[in-house]
């Protein structure tokens, strides 16, 4: 099963054409209408325009290609899930079916279990996705960049607590 090993890869696409690509090409653009020398350039403006729809069409591709890969590492989990249960339900005996519910269930329950897996690259990617932010954001703004970051840490421990407090409801 090569699914996840291509699910990371264009996640990490997404995730280079997400950053790095717009905001290199929104810095040319201030350059571009700020400087009043790049008049002698006709094709400058035409070829900016081109790099931006390069970037936003690799991006489209991009996220894509992540979930079609996605979707195919679910499936390949719901099926193996499905044909698991099935097997192990055909070798039991009919006196130990205490009540149809275990085969009825088996859908509802196998759905349950892939639900949790859409989230999976998102795991690895967010604390990724993080970290570009803000060095991106540090080489423009220097040290404060570090205050969202402070911040959003220092929610964890509210969220820990209020995750114990409402379990107990």
């Amino acid at each position: 099963m090569t699914c996840p090993k291509w699910t990371m890869i264009y996640k990490g696409s997404q995730q280079r054409t997400g950053y790095t690509e717009p905001g290199r090409r929104v810095n040319m653009s201030g350059n571009f209408l700020s400087d009043t020398s790049t008049a002698e350039n006709p094709y400058y403006g035409p070829s900016l325009v081109g790099a931006f729809v390069l970037t936003y069409l690799g991006m489209a591709i991009s996220t894509a290609a992540y979930w079609r890969q996605t979707f195919r590492f679910n499936t390949t989990i719901r099926a193996g899930l499905i044909s698991l249960i099935y097997r192990q339900t055909n070798k039991m005996n009919a006196a130990e079916f205490k009540s149809e519910s275990s085969i009825t269930l088996m859908g509802t329950d196998v759905e349950r279990i892939v639900r949790h897996f859409w989230s999976i690259h998102e795991a690895w990617a967010g604390p990724v996705d993080v970290a570009i932010g803000v060095f991106l954001l540090a080489r423009q703004l220097g040290i404060t960049s570090l205050i969202p970051a402070v911040i959003s840490l220092s929610m964890v421990p509210c969220q820990t607590l209020s995750h114990h407090t409402l379990i107990k409801y």
